[in-house]
Formats: structure tokens, sequence, C-alpha cells
């Protein structure tokens, strides 16, 4: 929120509340007018000195609400209270990549810029992106917990993101996993594929991971070659250069 908005205003009375309030405080304030004070129009000489008054007090009125921002501040910082410092905004982008388009892949250039509507209607806001990006044709189809002993289909639990789940089921037992379907008709293609891991506040307790495609009944063999045995504490992300993997596509595990 802009400082100007969170600033008080010292005086907001204006040249037509101050004229209202004189009005109001002939009778009680000039008793000894004789006789008492009746004729407030603009032709009487009372009402104009009022109005020279009333213009004179809008105009320092609004001189002291002009009192400048770093005032303000440095007051603040006498009782302890500190501005946070400028940082750029950053929000979360999908670039979705059409089904019929004939490459397995297409690269977002660095700096790529994207507009987002003001939310008080004023100029586009502009994001760049800070690093160029690889978008998959291939789309996340399912996603399983595997708690060791049965699978749990949390794929509306990830496409929501309003809650967290628990990816490698209640107790997280060393033969755990998450598995990622994607669903192409292609090959996968040979690239490197970063994917976002976010926890909840409270989440700090260390984990060790390994990333790679199962070799197994209904999989293909094409591990990763990167992030073996991983150790993660809070949100991050898991970086995956990925081997050619034949159609279809298979689960990747962690």
């Amino acid at each position: 929120m802009p400082l100007e908005n969170a600033l008080p205003r010292i005086d907001d009375r204006n040249y037509d509340s101050l004229i209202a309030e004189v009005r109001t405080r002939i009778a009680r304030y000039t008793p000894e007018w004789t006789p008492v004070w009746t004729d407030v129009n603009d032709n009487d000489p009372g009402i104009t000195l009022a109005q020279v008054f009333a213009w004179l007090t809008e105009m320092l009125a609004y001189r002291m609400n002009l009192v400048p921002e770093l005032n303000y501040i440095k007051f603040l910082q006498l009782i302890g209270i500190e501005l946070h410092a400028a940082e750029p905004a950053e929000a979360e982008v999908t670039f979705p990549v059409q089904s019929g388009f004939a490459e397995p892949y297409v690269i977002v250039p660095e700096r790529t810029q994207l507009t987002a509507p003001a939310p008080d209607g004023g100029p586009p806001i502009t994001f760049e992106t800070d690093r160029a990006l690889i978008a998959v044709r291939a789309r996340l189809a399912a996603v399983l917990a595997y708690d060791g002993y049965a699978y749990t289909s949390v794929t509306a639990d990830n496409e929501e993101a309003v809650q967290g789940f628990q990816p490698f089921g209640p107790m997280a037992n060393e033969n755990s996993a998450l598995l990622l379907g994607f669903d192409d008709p292609g090959p996968f293609p040979a690239l490197e594929l970063n994917l976002a891991i976010v926890t909840l506040p409270d989440s700090s307790a260390p984990a060790a991971f390994q990333c790679g495609v199962p070799d197994g009944p209904g999989f293909a063999s094409a591990p990763s070659d990167g992030n073996s045995g991983t150790a993660a504490r809070g949100s991050g992300s898991a970086c995956l250069r990925m081997r050619p993997v034949p159609s279809p596509v298979p689960v990747m595990s962690f």
C-alpha cells in the first residue's frame, strides 16, 4: 500500500465546512453584538470577513497536509518502526503449449515480458521472466502418493493448490514415493525439468529424496542425471536432467 494512503490528514476541513461552522457559532460567540447577528447572508460584512479567514485557513490546512513524507518516516523511526525495503514483485505464470504443436517443447527466452491488469485501473503491470524457460508439451495428467503400501491419487489436491497434501503418505516411509504421470503423444524429450516444491510454513524438517524414472513393469528405464539423494528443507525446486524417454511417457517418481 502506498505511504500516502496510510498518512493521516492533519486537518481535513475545507472552505465550505469552515463557513458552515462559523455560521453555527455566531449567536453563541458574539453576544455583544446588539441586536443579535441574524443576517448571515453573503452581503453581510461579518460574513465577508468570515469568508476571508476561511479562505486563508483552508490554504494553511492544505500546506500542513503537505508535510513531506520523509518527516513521517523519521517520526516512525524514532519510535522503532521501519519501512520494508523495496523489492520486485513476483508472480507464478504458466506457459501452456498447445497439444497440436509439432515440437515437444518451446523455449521461452529470458526477459520475456508479460502484462497484468493494474488493480487500480492504471496502466498494465509488466513482468519479465528472470531466466530462460522450457515449456513442455507433455501435460501433467496424474499425481500419485505412494506410502510404501498403496497408491493414493492427489491430482486434484495438486491442481487446486489451496491446501497442502502429504506427498509421501502420513508416515513418509523410506520406500514412499510421489509419482508424476505425463501425457503426450510423442517421446519425452531430453531436457532439464524443474519442479517447484512448496511446503507448509511449519514444515521445517529436512528430507532426503531421489528423483528419476522408475524401471519396472509398465515403466521405461530413463533415470535422471541429477538430484539423487538430495536433502531439502522448506520450499524450493528440484532439477532433473532427463534422458530421452520413449513413448508412451512414463511416470517419474520422487
